[in-house]
């Protein structure tokens, strides 16, 4: 039933989005009717339907990330495929219910088989096509830049199946419609490439498989060959065998699948027949236990309307969306939600103010939650434990916010901040943090913090300049000290040419050579003097000495000079 126009569209779908939140209101009011406030639950499943889908689309494929359906490719108003496939991407915000486009695929299909990659990316595999038929085809869809890419096609033409993420990366496809339907194929997205695995022990196409843990895929319903089947098997993708467990208690095919957290793994809907058409819509919420083999089905919740070719996924919070489907006259815009009850959420925190954060004046205490989807009417904020204020939780979630007046506490004073919320079944979720009160106000302190900034950098570059300023003064000391060193040097050469000529003019020198031996006695002593002040200004950079050892150097190389000469001029010939 589509629309003819886009103002009865928008109408529509304003329509269905108020009686979808009406039907959820009621299903929150009508929720206490039925237990008491502080009483346990048996684990049961609720079913809301929300904000409905802009088209009529049949087959979708449909994959969940970040709090968002992306629905993909299908038929609108058609269960044949005698149409042509669509090639567009439905953005859905599960949040608010809106609706946008992301960029088409290249090659519209539907019936796909799709999985969310470990990089983050979505890939579809395979479909039908109203002009080529069934394909191997493997499209890929970047989120981050909105586009897509071909890998590489799949050995076998894929349709009806199901494509399940395993914990090591690798999409395991499984049941196909098309070509060699037992097969079970494995594909790589790091490598782009294919392999295949066992294959299934039965022949049954368009079946439907959830992913459990990494040795336990569950396989179930389908084709079996012109009448639903019943049948389910688990896939162990470490051991790479097949084993036949319990059958469900409704046959069906083209319904939808889904692993809960609590580990019960739920089918829901889909039809008893061959094709959509071919028999009764299911409206059954199957389930069934791993841990004991055994099946039972809800008795107080179930999908509205029954329907088959619908999509589906499961979102990160455990909820479970069965998305648009055939409802036995019409292709519907119908989204759906499965609320197992109990699932176990940690997601009422104060994200805001931090723990051990500082405050002052008038606190903004913010608090995020998303368990109000199986029943928290309020939410509740105790400061060292007396209650603050309370506030009704929207039933889709999100943060809520309080105002504490810090004002008049004492300065430096620890208090505990608690939110606490009950959830109709009985069970608390709570968190709390620490905070210091501060005398100061948030902008004061941010002041008083930017003011030290500002101090330490200037420290810092008067440092800097003074540091300069050594580094020059210690390049023209170290030159000074080299050259006096090299004077140094040369003097003791000299000296030492003295002495060994006096030794070699022996008893043959006069009275006055041995004056002049303590000429040059003293020489050597205050050549060493010399080399002892070298030293103490190395150590102390004492740039004051420098300008005396110039002088005492000049001195004694005078005094170096005329000892040299009257020794020569008393040499014998």
């Amino acid at each position: 039933m589509g629309c003819t126009n886009g103002e009865l569209m928008e109408g529509s779908i304003g329509r269905t989005k108020v009686l979808g939140a009406v039907f959820s209101l009621l299903l929150c009011l009508a929720v206490p009717l039925s237990l008491a406030q502080n009483s346990v639950a048996e684990p049961t499943e609720y079913v809301s339907n929300i904000s409905a889908m802009p088209e009529n689309l049949m087959y979708p494929s449909v994959v969940e990330d970040g709090g968002k359906l992306y629905v993909i490719g299908g038929l609108v108003d058609d269960i044949y495929g005698s149409t042509p496939s669509v090639t567009s991407l439905y953005i859905y915000d599960i949040a608010t219910g809106e609706t946008t486009r992301g960029a088409d695929m290249d090659n519209g299909v539907t019936w796909a088989e799709s999985a969310k990659g470990i990089d983050g990316r979505i890939y579809v595999f395979g479909g039908y096509n109203s002009s080529m038929g069934y394909t191997a085809m493997t499209q890929i869809y970047d989120i981050s830049d909105n586009a897509w890419s071909l890998g590489t096609p799949s050995p076998n033409l894929l349709g009806g199946g199901s494509a399940v993420t395993v914990a090591n990366g690798t999409i395991i496809l499984i049941g196909s419609y098309a070509s060699n339907s037992v097969s079970t194929l494995a594909y790589d997205p790091v490598g782009d490439s294919w392999s295949s695995m066992a294959d299934q022990p039965v022949s049954v196409q368009a079946r439907k498989a959830a992913y459990w843990d990494e040795s336990a895929i569950f396989v179930m319903g389908g084709d079996g060959g012109g009448a639903a089947s019943a049948s389910l098997y688990r896939f162990d993708p470490l051991a790479n065998t097949w084993t036949e467990l319990e059958q469900m208690p409704y046959a069906a095919m083209m319904g939808g699948v889904a692993t809960g957290k609590n580990g019960i793994v739920y089918h829901f809907g889909g039809v008893d027949g061959s094709w959509a058409d071919g028999g009764p819509q299911l409206s059954q919420i199957q389930k069934y236990d791993p841990a004991t083999d055994t099946w039972s089905v809800s008795t107080i919740s179930s999908l509205s309307p029954a329907r088959s070719g619908l999509g589906y996924a499961t979102d990160g919070y455990g909820r479970i969306f069965a998305v648009c489907g055939y409802d036995g006259f019409n292709v519907v815009p119908t989204v759906s939600m499965i609320i197992p009850t109990n699932l176990v959420f940690d997601e009422l925190e104060i994200v805001s103010p931090t723990d051990g954060a500082i405050v002052s004046g008038d606190v903004t205490i913010s608090v995020a939650f998303s368990t109000p989807y199986i029943g928290m009417p309020v939410i509740e904020v105790f400061v060292d434990g007396v209650f603050l204020d309370s506030q009704t939780a929207p039933w889709l979630g999100g943060t809520v916010s309080f105002v504490w007046d810090t004002t008049g506490l004492v300065a430096g004073s620890t208090h505990v901040i608690m939110t606490r919320g009950t959830l109709w079944n009985g069970e608390m979720r709570q968190d709390s943090v620490t905070v210091r009160v501060s005398d100061q106000s948030v902008e004061e302190r941010v002041a008083a913090i930017e003011q030290q900034l500002a101090d330490v950098q200037t420290q810092l570059t008067d440092l800097e300049l003074q540091l300069t300023d050594v580094q020059s003064k210690l390049t023209v000391q170290d030159a000074n000290l080299t050259a006096l060193r090299a004077q140094a040097n040369a003097l003791q050469a000299q000296l030492n040419g003295l002495q060994a000529a006096l030794t070699i003019m022996g008893a043959s020198q006069t009275a006055a050579m041995a004056a002049l031996n303590v000429t040059l006695a003293d020489l050597q002593l205050q050549l060493d003097a010399l080399q002892e002040q070298i030293d103490r200004v190395e150590t102390k950079a004492d740039n004051g000495g420098t300008y005396g050892m110039v002088t005492l150097v000049l001195v004694i190389v005078v005094i170096a000079l005329l000892a040299m000469m009257f020794m020569m001029s008393r040499k014998k010939p």
